[in-house]
């Protein structure tokens, strides 16, 4: 081997060892985004309520459409004509609870029903439901497969006792839905689908579990089709889906694709509503605002002010060809 082969040779062991360091590093940061989402680093989030969604940022009291669809839809509409950017008053805590008032609404949980959630990881989202009254019977499939040993650990330790929280609770795969035979009045899943392995046939079993003119409502986190970066970023932005938020390659998709899947699962009536502007892209603003990790490496500190401000420019960007996600509403019947 001549000196040009070998000083070839020793640069692929350099560069191999780096990629196998920075990949070591992204696997950790995975860990610190979750802590990133919970809030905890930020003084507007109360810490100890678990509430563990991107939020959703409007001023509107949707309660009080308990039941009504056309008409939720209709102020989440007018919500995003008017959103813009860095104009938003509300703060994490109150934007998450309003994110599950979305779906207390819209599911009626306020009467008789028999509801299915998906994915949660905390039982404090039911407690909230509960003081708003609660007359669903509720179950409640817990999928920890996707997340790493520490989300595992933290999701744990914030879930409360089941008999208080009113609600059935197993650990059990969202693709066992509706293999038992049980079918439901509603089934949910509040920003987790993007999760699960084979999202699509999640779709069709949860439509399939569901009794004549039932509910399926979600929210989604999905790739933007009209994406138009280059190779490289492509190629960063999946790792970043596959690696930091636990997408299977299958889920990143487009809101087109994504209405096609669930479609041909057998909705009806189906609505798919592109909320991005006030939930995921308001969410990131205000990390890029209040940013401030305590008890993290320098290092560590700079990867997520950089995950944040990254994301929160690409999602502010006026060309909306170039933002990376899209975050969605999903509602259909039966």
């Amino acid at each position: 081997m001549g000196a040009f082969g070998f000083a070839a040779a020793i640069l692929a062991v350099g560069i191999a060892g780096i990629l196998y360091k920075a990949n070591t590093f992204i696997l950790q940061f995975a860990d610190y985004n979750y802590v990133l989402e919970r809030g905890v680093f930020n003084s507007n989030v109360d810490s100890t309520a678990g509430y563990l969604n991107m939020g959703l940022w409007i001023q509107d009291d949707l309660g009080a459409l308990h039941g009504d669809q056309d008409a939720i839809l209709k102020v989440i509409r007018e919500n995003i004509a008017k959103a813009k950017p860095n104009a938003n008053p509300v703060g994490f805590n109150g934007a998450q609870k309003r994110m599950y008032e979305l779906f207390y609404a819209l599911a009626g949980l306020k009467d008789k029903v028999k509801v299915l959630e998906t994915g949660p990881g905390s039982c404090s989202h039911y407690l909230l439901w509960d003081r708003w009254g609660l007359e669903a019977d509720m179950t409640a499939y817990e999928i920890y497969t996707k997340m790493s040993p520490a989300m595992v650990e933290e999701r744990k330790k914030r879930n409360d006792d089941s008999a208080l929280c009113r609600m059935e609770r197993h650990q059990r795969s969202a693709l066992t839905v509706g293999d038992d035979g049980d079918t439901y009045d509603r089934i949910m899943a509040v920003e987790s689908a993007f999760h699960y392995p084979n999202r699509s046939l999640y779709f069709k079993k949860a439509v399939k579990a569901l009794n004549p003119g039932g509910k399926f409502i979600m929210t989604d986190l999905l790739h933007n089709g009209n994406n138009q970066q280059n190779f490289l970023w492509k190629a960063l932005w999946q790792y970043y889906w596959r690696v930091v938020i636990t997408t299977p390659v299958e889920n990143i998709i487009s809101i087109d694709e994504y209405t096609r899947q669930m479609e041909a699962a057998g909705c009806s009536d189906l609505e798919v509503i592109d909320i991005t502007s006030i939930s995921l892209r308001v969410f990131y603003e205000k990390i890029d605002e209040n940013l401030d990790i305590k008890d993290l490496d320098m290092l560590t500190k700079w990867f997520m002010w950089f995950n944040s401000h990254y994301v929160s420019g690409s999602l502010r960007d006026p060309n909306e060809n170039r933002h990376p996600m899209k975050y969605v509403l999903a509602v259909c019947t039966k």
